[in-house]
C-alpha cells in the first residue's frame, strides 16, 4: 500500500471527510463513557487533530464549508425547534422576560468587557450580545418530568425567542455600522432590513405552504425544499448587508408554523443536522482553539472567569426581576434561571460574526468555550433540582394528557430457555389488568441468510407458545429483520402501539457494550414505554416472598400508578407478603393503599432510601426471594446515578438473585436537542460526576466521624 500519498496536515477531501466522520462517529462514544458530554467531546476531538496537537488536518476549504453550512444549520434549528405555542401562552410575561435576559446581561457584559477586560467598543459590543444569548440545552430535562406546561418554563421559551432575535439583527447592524455609514448608506440597510424581514417572514413561508401543498410528496423532495429555503434565506441576509445567520434563524422561526411538530420531515430535518453539519461544525470550532492559550498566560483563564462569573450573575437577575413582575415561586425562578444560563448554539454563532469581521480574537472564543462547558453544567444542575421540586410542589396534579392506546404487551426473545419466565410475566400482567394481547418477537439481523433465520424464529415461537394456548392467552408472532436488535424491537413497539414491554437480561456487560452500550441501555435512550426487565429462572409461585425497592420521589413519576398495579399483580402470585423498601412519605402512601391492605395479610414496610444501601438490603434477601426494584431513566424526578451502577453490581456480586428491573412509561421530548441528540448534549455526564464528588465526601465525612 501507498501510504506516501497522504501527508500531514492532509487537504486530501476523502481523507479529511474520514477523518470528520471518525471523529463525529466516535467522540461522542467515548466521551459519554468518561461521562463528559457528547458536545464537548467534539469540541475536544477537534483541538486534538487540528494544528495545535496532532496537526491531522488544516482548517482548508472542506473544513471552512461545513464551518459555514453547520452555523447556518445551527440556528436554522434553533429557531426551528422552538415550540411557539409556548411563547403564545404566556406572550406578555415571554416578551418581558426576552427583554430583561437581553438588556440586563448585555449592560453587564459591556461594562464588565470595557472597565475589566480593556476592550475595545465594538468588541465589548460582542461580548455583551454573547452574555445575552442563550440556548435550551435543558430543556430535555423538564420535558422528561411532565412540566413544560409550567407558566415559567413557557416563558423561558418565549423569551428565548425574543432575545435571541433581537440579539443577531442588532449585531448584523453594529457590524455595518463598524465599516462606517453615510446618512445614504444609513437609509440604504434600514431599507434592505425591512425588505429582507418582509421577504423571509411573510412571503417565503407563504411560498414554502403553496409548495408542499401543491407540488408531489416525496421524502427527498420536501428535505430539499427545506435546505433551498434555509439556503436563498442566508444569501438574502447578505444581500441585505446582513449575517447569513440572522436569515436561517428567522427562516427557522417561518417554517416552524408550516411543519407540524411531530412530523416525518422535521425529523429528517433533525437527523441530517444532527449527525452531520453540527458535528463537523463543532470539530471546526475545536480547531479554531488555541489549547497553547490556557497554559501559556493568564489572559485566557482571566477572560474565562469574568465570562462566566458575570455571565451567570446577568442571568439570575433577569430570572429574579422576571419573578417578582410575575409572582413565581422561588423553584419556578430557579428553573428560569437554569433554562437560560447555559449558553451554546447563539453564543458560538455571535463569536463566529466577530471573528469574520475581524472584532474580536481567540481569546474570547477560548473564553467562550469555557463559558459554555461551565454553564451548561451548572443550568442542568439547577435545572433539575429546580423541576424535581416543582414535580413534589404540584403532586396533585393529573398525568400529562396523551392519547389513549390498547394494553399490549410486547416480548423480545434473546434467549429460548428463559421465554417461558418472560411468557409467565406477561400472561400474569395480561390476566390481571386485562390487557389486549400479546406479542412475542424475534429480530433477526439483516444479512444473506435472513429469510431462512425469519422461517425457523417462526418454528421456534410457534412451538415455545404452545403450552400458552390451553390457558386462552392470545400471542401473536412477529419477526423483525434489523441491523440491530434495539431497532428491531423499536420498530415492533411504533408498529404494534406496544405499552409494555417484557425482557429478559443476563445481567452483564461486556467491552463491545461498555463502549457502545447493551440492548437494554440503547432502549432506555430509544423507547419511552414501560420496560420491564426478568432475571429469575424459575415460576414465580415457587418464590417465598417478594422484596419490593422504590426509590425516594418514585411515587412523583408520571408512570407509576401504572407500574404500581403491575408489580402488585406479580406480587400476589408469590404466598409470602411483600416487603417494601422506601422513604417515609412513600411507606405511608402504601400503608394506606386499599389495594396493599385488600391483597395481603401481614406486609412488611422498611424505611430505607434504598439508593445507597443497594448491598446492604441484597446481603439480607436469599435465593428463594424474587426482588421487584423499581428504576426511572435519567433525568427523571427519582433518578439517581447509584442507579446506574446496578446492573453491574447484581452481576459482580449477586448474579443468583432473581430480580425483576421496571421503568416506568415517559412522556416524550415536545421539543428535541437543538445541537445534538438529547444523549449527546445531556447533563446527565456532567451531573454524574458532581453526584460522585457527593458520594466522596460523604463517605469521608463518615470516616471522620467514626474517628
Amino acid at each position: 500500500m501507498n501510504f506516501d500519498k497522504f501527508s500531514f496536515p492532509t487537504d486530501n477531501p476523502v481523507l479529511v471527510l474520514l477523518i470528520l466522520v471518525v471523529i463525529a462517529y466516535l467522540a461522542p462514544l467515548l466521551f459519554r463513557k468518561i461521562s463528559l458530554p457528547g458536545i464537548i467531546g467534539l469540541i475536544i476531538s477537534g483541538i486534538v487533530v487540528g494544528p495545535e496537537v496532532l496537526n491531522l488536518m488544516d482548517r482548508n476549504l472542506i473544513v471552512l464549508f461545513f464551518q459555514k453550512i453547520g452555523i447556518l444549520y445551527l440556528m436554522f434549528l434553533a429557531s426551528f425547534e422552538i415550540d411557539i405555542k409556548k411563547f403564545r401562552q404566556n406572550s406578555l410575561n415571554s416578551i418581558l422576560f426576552g427583554l430583561l435576559t437581553l438588556i440586563i446581561p448585555f449592560v453587564i457584559g459591556f461594562l464588565t468587557s470595557v472597565y475589566l477586560l480593556q476592550l475595545d467598543t465594538y468588541a465589548a459590543f460582542f461580548v455583551a450580545a454573547m452574555f445575552s444569548t442563550h440556548t435550551l440545552v435543558a430543556y430535555p430535562v423538564v420535558s422528561r418530568m411532565g412540566i413544560i406546561n409550567n407558566p415559567s418554563v413557557s416563558v423561558v421559551v418565549g423569551g428565548t425567542i425574543i432575545t435571541n432575535s433581537l440579539v443577531l439583527l442588532s449585531l448584523a447592524l453594529f457590524k455595518e455600522f463598524n465599516q462606517g455609514l453615510s446618512d445614504f448608506s444609513l437609509l440604504y440597510v434600514a431599507g434592505s432590513l425591512i425588505l429582507f424581514l418582509l421577504l423571509v417572514l411573510f412571503l417565503l413561508p407563504k411560498a414554502a405552504r403553496w409548495l408542499f401543498k401543491n407540488t408531489e410528496s416525496d421524502r427527498g423532495f420536501d428535505f430539499l425544499l427545506v435546505m433551498f429555503f434555509l439556503l436563498f434565506s442566508a444569501v438574502l441576509a447578505e444581500l441585505s448587508n446582513i449575517d447569513g445567520i440572522v436569515g436561517a434563524f428567522l427562516i427557522g422561526l417561518a417554517l416552524n408554523r408550516i411543519i407540524p411538530m411531530h412530523n416525518a420531515l422535521r425529523n429528517r430535518i433533525r437527523f441530517f443536522g444532527n449527525t452531520f453539519f453540527i458535528p463537523f461544525f463543532l470539530i471546526s470550532i475545536g480547531m479554531m482553539t488555541n489549547i497553547n492559550a490556557f497554559y501559556s498566560g493568564t489572559q485566557t483563564i482571566i477572560f474565562g472567569v469574568v465570562f462566566i462569573v458575570f455571565g451567570i450573575f446577568s442571568k439570575w437577575l433577569a430570572a429574579f426581576f422576571i419573578q417578582l413582575f410575575a409572582k413565581f415561586n422561588a423553584n419556578q425562578r430557579n428553573l428560569i434561571f437554569g433554562l437560560s444560563t447555559t449558553h451554546a448554539a447563539a453564543t458560538i454563532a455571535v463569536i463566529m460574526i466577530g471573528i469574520e469581521a475581524g472584532i474580536v480574537n481567540e481569546t474570547v472564543l477560548n473564553a467562550a468555550v469555557l463559558l459554555i462547558l461551565i454553564t451548561c453544567l451548572l443550568g442542568g444542575i439547577i435545572t433539575e433540582r429546580a423541576g424535581k421540586n416543582i414535580v413534589i410542589q404540584n403532586s396533585s396534579k393529573d398525568e400529562p394528557e396523551t392519547a389513549e392506546i390498547p394494553s399490549r404487551i410486547l416480548v423480545p426473545i434473546a434467549n429460548p430457555a428463559t421465554v417461558h419466565h418472560l411468557i409467565e410475566v406477561a400472561s400474569v400482567i395480561y390476566r390481571e389488568l386485562s390487557a389486549e394481547s400479546i406479542y412475542l418477537l424475534s429480530v433477526v439481523n439483516d444479512d444473506e441468510e435472513a429469510y431462512q433465520k425469519v422461517h425457523e424464529s417462526r418454528k421456534m415461537m410457534e412451538k415455545l407458545i404452545e403450552p400458552q394456548k390451553e390457558a386462552e392467552i392470545p400471542i401473536n408472532i412477529r419477526t423483525k429483520i434489523d441491523l440491530s436488535v434495539p431497532n428491531g424491537i423499536s420498530r415492533a413497539i411504533k408498529e404494534h402501539t406496544i405499552s409494555t414491554v417484557v425482557m429478559g437480561w443476563s445481567g452483564k456487560k461486556g467491552t463491545f457494550g461498555k463502549i457502545f452500550g447493551t440492548t437494554l441501555d440503547n432502549l432506555l435512550i430509544s423507547v419511552n414505554e414501560e420496560l420491564i426487565i426478568c432475571k429469575f429462572e424459575k415460576p414465580l409461585m415457587q418464590f417465598n416472598r417478594v422484596h419490593w425497592l422504590i426509590p425516594t420521589n418514585f411515587s412523583f413519576e408520571p408512570g407509576f400508578e401504572s407500574l404500581f398495579k403491575k408489580f402488585l399483580s406479580l406480587a400476589r402470585q408469590i404466598p409470602d407478603s411483600p416487603v417494601f423498601y422506601s422513604d417515609n412519605r412513600t411507606l405511608n402512601l402504601l400503608r394506606k393503599n386499599q389495594e396493599i391492605t385488600s391483597s395481603f395479610s401481614n406486609p412488611v414496610f422498611t424505611y430505607s432510601p434504598y439508593s445507597e444501601k443497594f448491598r446492604d438490603i441484597f446481603n439480607t434477601i436469599d435465593n428463594q426471594s424474587l426482588v421487584l426494584i423499581m428504576l426511572s431513566r435519567k433525568g427523571c424526578v427519582s433518578h439517581r446515578p447509584e442507579h446506574d451502577l446496578l446492573p453491574h453490581l447484581i452481576d459482580q456480586d449477586f448474579s443468583d438473585m432473581n430480580v425483576i428491573i421496571a421503568y416506568p412509561k415517559q412522556f416524550p421530548d415536545m421539543i428535541s436537542s437543538i445541537i445534538l441528540p438529547e444523549e449527546d448534549i445531556g447533563l446527565d455526564p456532567i451531573q454524574d460526576n458532581i453526584d460522585r464528588l457527593g458520594r466522596i465526601g460523604n463517605n469521608v465525612r463518615r470516616l471522620l466521624r467514626i474517628r
